[in-house]
């Protein structure tokens, strides 16, 4: 499982769409692999309108978040209430 959010306002802004179909040859569309989420994070990149590449939890600093889920969804790790 992996939550991704995108900026709306980022995603609809025809200057946006313009920038990456020119760069990349391609419709701007919701990434399907790790490149084009990468392609996305550097072409909508703006440090002067405080905007930096992505809001995932892809770094190291998360990795157990991603380590409890996978338990999570295989089924292995359970979560229990105390009584």
């Amino acid at each position: 499982m992996h939550i991704q959010y995108v900026r709306k306002d980022c995603w609809r802004d025809p200057d946006n769409r313009k920038k990456f179909a020119d760069k990349h040859g391609k419709e701007l569309k919701f990434p399907e692999t790790w490149e084009d989420d990468l392609r996305i994070q550097q072409t909508l990149m703006d440090p002067s309108k405080d905007l930096y590449g992505s809001g995932n939890l892809r770094n190291r600093a998360n990795g157990p978040t991603w380590w409890v889920h996978d338990l999570l969804q295989r089924r292995r790790l359970h979560l229990r209430r105390r009584p």
